[in-house]
């Protein structure tokens, strides 16, 4: 069994962040040594899994830092499965699992929506219930905090409880488990390290590691947190396969019957409109993002299915007008015989009569 931080000197962590927020400098914090590459650019320096070690306050740590989440230099697809990718391989750097998952966010700058959908998104990646049970909170950049408040100083605690909005909601899910990092002023190394330590201790996984097998359980909310991601991508691509079809089926508009060449055309439409479908959905992953085009993929089909039957009617239409056609011209014929047949009645008159019932008479006594 792994080792409880409470009971034995090893502690684990993963530090997660966004992209400038100082995620690598924290590690470098934590582990006393510039273990990590750091970058004073907008663009994450850290692209790839780094790992570190170092005996710090009596314990020996072990820091996996990962690449940046929304990474900056791939579209929101790539970026998507790269993080999922990255944080795999992430998780795998600790067969163990970690003590604790390190969100370090950048003290000054504003939590807005957008970067509460970053914890979501992470979210997607490690667990619903992740911040609370293994989340802590390490807000860099404490030198611009202490200027901030030089005036009327407040402990870093007061301002967490001060905080409202977006802030607020995450502070209350981790149960307030924050540490403010000063990586800059090496005087208060050991200090903040030290308060890392006792909230790693506090956590609610009461030394439970977040395991490869947790992750693995969240496998499903990865697939789709990709697919949400790259959903404009999927929209452009599927788009095309469907102006395609609608291209199909309004040549087939224009036909008048329904004879061997227009089934064929349709019945491909249709293999092709049903195809279309089944791959939406398995690009889908239950995400719903792609329903609206899947509707239109349905649409095409009935409208395939209504062309089919609107040509099958006109042919049974024009086999009855036919039938109708060749009845009224036998009944027409029929009538006419019998018409012929009357007025040769009406020339022969009496004698005629008297002339056939002699023919019978004589054919009668032939016998």
């Amino acid at each position: 069994m792994a080792s409880d931080p409470c009971n034995g000197n090893e502690v684990d962590l993963f530090l997660l962040g966004k992209t400038g927020h100082g995620k690598s400098s924290t590690g470098n914090s934590i582990l006393g040594r510039e273990a990590f590459c750091v970058s004073d650019s907008s663009d994450s320096e850290t692209y790839v899994v780094q790992v570190g070690w170092a005996r710090r306050c009596g314990r020996q740590v072990k820091v996996v830092d990962g690449p940046g989440v929304c990474e900056t230099r791939l579209d929101k697809g790539s970026a998507a499965k790269k993080m999922c990718d990255d944080m795999a391989q992430g998780i795998l750097q600790c067969p163990q699992g970690f003590h604790a998952l390190i969100l370090v966010l950048k003290y000054g700058n504003r939590f807005t929506e957008e970067e509460l959908s970053t914890v979501s998104m992470l979210k997607s990646l490690f667990g619903e219930n992740f911040v609370r049970d293994y989340c802590i909170l390490i807000f860099t950049h404490g030198e611009l905090f202490d200027m901030n408040n030089r005036r009327n100083p407040k402990p870093f605690s007061q301002w967490c409880q001060e905080q409202t909005g977006a802030l607020k909601t995450v502070f209350e899910e981790c149960a307030y488990k924050a540490v403010l990092f000063y990586n800059i002023d090496e005087t208060k190394a050991d200090s903040q390290l030290e308060e890392l330590y006792s909230l790693v201790d506090g956590l609610k996984s009461k030394g439970k590691r977040y395991t490869n097998e947790m992750f693995a359980k969240v496998a499903k909310d990865r697939e789709q947190l990709i697919v949400r991601e790259n959903a404009p991508q999927l929209r452009e691509t599927i788009q095309a396969k469907i102006d395609l079809l609608i291209d199909g089926v309004n040549s087939v508009k224009e036909a008048t019957e329904l004879d061997a060449a227009t089934k064929e055309r349709l019945d491909l439409l249709r293999e092709d409109a049903r195809a279309l479908e089944v791959e939406i959905s398995v690009q889908d992953k239950g995400t719903s993002v792609l329903d609206s085009l899947r509707q239109v993929v349905v649409n095409i089909q009935e409208s395939v299915a209504s062309q089919e039957r609107a040509l099958v009617e006109r042919k049974d239409k024009e086999a009855s007008e036919k039938a109708l056609q060749a009845a009224k011209k036998q009944y027409n014929q029929s009538l006419d015989q019998l018409r012929q047949e009357q007025k040769k009645r009406k020339k022969r008159g009496f004698w005629g009569f008297i002339s056939d019932v002699g023919n019978f008479l004589g054919n009668l006594f032939k016998f």
